[in-house]
């Protein structure tokens, strides 16, 4: 198979409906020979001119490693003509020419682009290695065709970009001169191509004058900054003595010149408590004029000013990705708490002078053209975007209650001026600019699409690019955009206009379409400029859910020490720290928490009656302390966290973890410890778990039907009725018949995977309860196939998982691997009044590799129910007299309040090894 081919068929079989998807999108039928690819007009009519200039240097391969060097020389030789030429036409301006134009093929070679670097170097090696060498330019441009185009675009880019920074300073020098108060115009330096690629031929610059004095060239109008400016300005008396800092600026329309803001550290711990104050004013103006994308690029610290160098994105479109979409958060000055592992560093105020790293998830193409997941450690940058000089001598307490307090007095000053909507509402118009998607993504569709493999087949890198913008939910003309941007390496943006509610490109081509407007309006949260809005959201109950997220947000990024001892003897500190405090958002009250994952991502979520993360994790803690020492202050305590708890539930999920079933596990709960008064609650709800089941059918314990199975059976043993029975009966039925045959001995349901809470140990395990009630052959059938999938797991260290991290490790906890699967295995044992003889050997054969392997699978230290230490000390039933420390600060609002995978679970580990498993509820088990 040939390299074309078997890209193809990649491409194929990630998108089946590609070649569609092509002729849609980039047009023309995807087998025909010639294909209008976008390109841009330089390109066009200047591809066969770069080439000929190549084709005038011999390529020179005396050692193979220096090919990529040979093309940078190569390549500035090409363009040296040109370059001469439009640095004369701009003397008046320059200082050095040939300064200038040597600084100029410097920054060509630096700056070349990844995908042309990543092919030079794949070239180099191939020189190195291999009899047939890339010994001539037209044997390079034969072979890989579109690095012509991309070579052209990239010169052509830096060339026009340069250019339009002298074409307009010759044209505005004066005035230039007379703001900046400069005697002498003429340009030293100038560094282009600062920020995301956007637009060819213009780029935000950074110039240097003979004086050294150092000003910013964007190719955009400084209109918002105006505004702002102006706003601040009515403002100011309210504030008194905050202040946020924008650049002087010179508005030209199309262009417009800026102060370049340096960094000065601060000179006193009572200057950075006072830019802290700003920052937290910052926040709250930010927000009112729905704005984001200030990143620690966007912020530079002077002293205790923090300047903001960016304001692109104000007046813009907050993208509806989560409930926090519309808040302080979005501004992007303060951590996001959206999942990013590197949100603490990468927001305005992160900490990016501390040198340090972080391991991220990363995406990238192997040999075979696949995409793959793994892991890469990244270098943070050391970017001075915040006070450091005597950041010591003030806690993160104090800088917390700076934020807060310049936020509250922002917030305050805006709702007494009802003016700033009249001065907005007066303007002729306020676009502000949007991301479709995240820069990261466009950025990863980028370089995927820069594989060497793309460079020597063009046709298939426009297929790739094609499939991978494509989606059906959204307007074809937005998705060709966005093709044509990403096909030339550019990351499409898109404006609107909030006063005319009009929309564009970032071409500034309007968007005519009225479907197109009904997506954009659909995707985004748009605020609304009249006097109502402005007081809804300056309301006290906003104020205090901003407030709330704002406070979570700071503790993440300036946690305080955790106490020395955070053990408590009183279980109710507990509990209330599980449980939280419900904040008024949109009139209804909001228990607000955070998520952790493996990576240290923290994603802020709105908690519901769920097991995992919600109401119902903090009613176990209740409920074993009510058991360990029944009152009936108690009682009362753990029937209102109930009413409250039901009261969160929403959405269609319906697992026992998840909303709408958690609280059927409570529901059985309150039936085995407080009696039958409490079955005809959990039938009702029975009912509409079902419901939800049949409109989308899951089969594993955590949140499919096998959980819901487990509980009918607990109850039905209790309490047996017709009804129970029946219901018993049908999901075991639905389990049976949505299974996956592998072969003639083993079958699996889902996403294949082994172990209790996902996998085929869980589903095995509820269908051995049911058997109990209804003895049935097939079923026992079944349960004995299960058990054989997972043999085949079977690895020294435990059983392996499904996925490619799983391939050669066990991941030793409840949820998946050696833990759960034993447990599994000892309940079934322990549990199951009809297995047969080959099931039980099963189990005694898997009991005792649990065993076997555990010196190899080691211990799991991690501090988590679901994933840890606390689990699986509970499954192993260890005699473990001493408590688990609770290692949390009860205080800090970015701890997770989650029973499952919070270090709160040693609260509920505690309770069980104490008590010895007797009468508290086994959450593992879901007895």
């Amino acid at each position: 198979m040939n390299a074309y081919t078997k890209t193809l068929e990649a491409i194929l079989k990630k998108y089946p409906e590609a070649k569609d998807i092509y002729s849609e999108v980039v047009g023309g039928v995807f087998e025909c020979e010639e294909t209008i690819h976008p390109e841009t007009l330089f390109v066009k009519a200047n591809r066969e001119r770069i080439r000929d200039r190549f084709y005038h240097y011999d390529l020179s391969l005396n050692n193979a490693n220096d090919f990529l060097c040979v093309f940078k020389d190569t390549l500035t030789n090409a363009i040296a003509d040109e370059v001469k030429s439009f640095l004369y036409q701009f003397r008046d301006v320059c200082h050095n020419l040939d300064a200038l134009e040597n600084d100029f093929y410097n920054q060509i070679k630096i700056k070349l682009p990844e995908d042309i670097r990543q092919l030079c170097l794949f070239i180099s090696k191939m020189n190195a290695s291999t009899k047939n060498k890339m010994d001539s330019w037209d044997k390079l441009f034969t072979t890989y065709p579109s690095l012509l185009d991309k070579v052209t675009s990239y010169a052509g880019h830096m060339m026009y970009s340069f250019t339009d920074v002298l074409h307009n300073l010759a044209s505005d020098k004066e005035i230039v001169a007379r703001n900046f108060d400069m005697a002498d115009y003429r340009v030293s330096k100038i560094d282009i191509s600062m920020g995301d690629y956007h637009s060819f031929g213009q780029c935000v610059s950074k110039i240097v004058f003979t004086n050294s004095l150092e000003i910013i060239y964007k190719p955009r109008t400084a209109k918002n900054e105006l505004i702002v400016c102006e706003l601040l300005d009515l403002l100011k008396h309210d504030l008194g003595y905050l202040k946020i800092g924008i650049p002087k600026c010179i508005d030209r329309v199309t262009h417009s010149w800026h102060e370049k803001i340096t960094f000065k550290d601060s000179l006193s711990s009572e200057e950075i408590s006072r830019f802290y104050e700003n920052i937290g004013a910052a926040v709250g103006l930010f927000h009112m004029l729905n704005a984001g994308d200030f990143h620690f690029e966007n912020i530079i610290c002077s002293n205790d000013i923090p300047f903001f160098v960016d304001l692109e994105c104000i007046f813009s479109g907050v993208i509806k990705t989560s409930d926090f979409s519309n808040s302080v958060l979005t501004t992007c000055i303060l951590p996001g708490l959206s999942g990013s592992t590197v949100d603490r560093f990468t927001c305005g105020i992160g900490e990016r002078d501390l040198n340090g790293e972080v391991e991220k998830q990363v995406l990238y193409i192997d040999e075979d053209n696949e995409i793959i997941k793994g892991k890469q450690t990244v270098k943070i940058p050391n970017f001075h975007n915040r006070p450091v000089r005597y950041r010591s001598d003030i806690s993160n307490c104090e800088l917390r209650k700076s934020v807060a307090k310049g936020f509250e007095c922002m917030m305050n000053a805006f709702s007494k001026n009802i003016k700033i909507i009249s001065i907005l509402i007066n303007k002729k118009e306020l676009p502000g600019r949007l991301l479709l998607r995240s820069s990261k993504y466009y950025g990863d569709v980028i370089n995927f699409s820069s594989h060497p493999r793309y460079t020597l087949f063009p046709k298939l890198r426009s297929l790739f690019i094609a499939c991978a913008v494509y989606d059906k939910t959204k307007p074809i003309e937005i998705i060709k955009y966005e093709f044509q941007s990403i096909y030339q390496n550019i990351i499409p943006i898109f404006y609107y206009d909030i006063l005319n509610g009009e929309f564009f490109l970032g071409d500034k081509t309007k968007i005519e379409l009225d479907e197109n407007s009904e997506f954009f309006k659909k995707l985004y949260t748009f605020k609304e400029l009249n006097e109502k809005h402005l007081n809804n959201e300056a309301s006290t109950h906003a104020m205090l859910y901003q407030r709330h997220l704002l406070n979570m947000s700071l503790w993440s990024l300036l946690p305080s020490v955790k106490p020395l001892n955070t053990n408590s003897n009183d279980n109710q500190e507990y509990i209330n720290f599980l449980k939280g405090s419900a904040v008024k958002h949109n009139g209804n009250d909001v228990w607000l928490g955070v998520k952790k994952d493996y990576f240290g991502a923290t994603t802020i979520l709105k908690r519901n009656d769920d097991l995992y993360d919600g109401l119902a994790g903090p009613m176990i803690i209740q409920l074993c302390d009510f058991i360990e020492s029944p009152t009936l202050l108690k009682e009362n305590a753990l029937f209102n966290l109930y009413e409250k708890a039901d009261a969160q539930r929403e959405g269609d999920t319906y697992g026992i973890f998840e909303s709408n079933g958690g609280l059927l596990y409570i529901d059985y709960l309150f039936v085995k410890n407080f009696g039958t008064e409490h079955v005809e609650r959990f039938m009702k709800r029975l009912e509409n778990v079902i419901s939800l089941f049949n409109r989308n059918k899951k089969f594993d314990v955590i949140s499919g039907a096998s959980g819901i199975l487990i509980l009918c059976c607990r109850v039905y043993s209790k309490f047996p009725n017709n009804k129970l029975l029946s219901i018993i009966s049908y999901l075991a039925g639905q389990i049976l018949s949505s299974s996956k045959k592998i072969d003639d001995e083993c079958i699996t349901w889902g996403k294949k995977w082994t172990g209790f809470s996902h996998g085929n140990s869980g589903i095995a395990y509820s269908l051995v309860l049911a058997n109990n009630m209804l003895n049935r052959k097939d079923i026992n059938t079944l349960i004995l196939k299960s058990l054989n999938y997972e043999k085949c797991f079977k690895i020294k260290s435990g059983w392996k998982g499904v996925e490619f991290h799983d391939n050669d490790t066990d991941f030793n906890a409840w949820c998946n691997g050696a833990p759960g699967i034993y447990m599994s295995r000892q309940a079934i044992r322990a549990e199951g009044l009809n297995i047969s003889g080959e099931i039980m050997d099963i189990l005694e054969s898997d009991i005792s590799h649990y065993f076997k392997t555990a010196d190899t699978r080691g211990v799991n230290s991690a501090k988590s129910l679901c994933h840890g230490i606390y689990g699986n000390t509970i499954i192993q039933r260890e005699d473990f007299s001493s408590r688990f420390p609770v290692d949390l600060d009860l205080n800090n609002l970015s701890e997770e309040k989650s029973l499952m995978t919070g270090a709160i679970g040693a609260v509920y580990a505690n309770f069980m090894l104490k008590n010895n498993h007797c009468d508290m509820p086994n959450i593992l088990l879901l007895k």
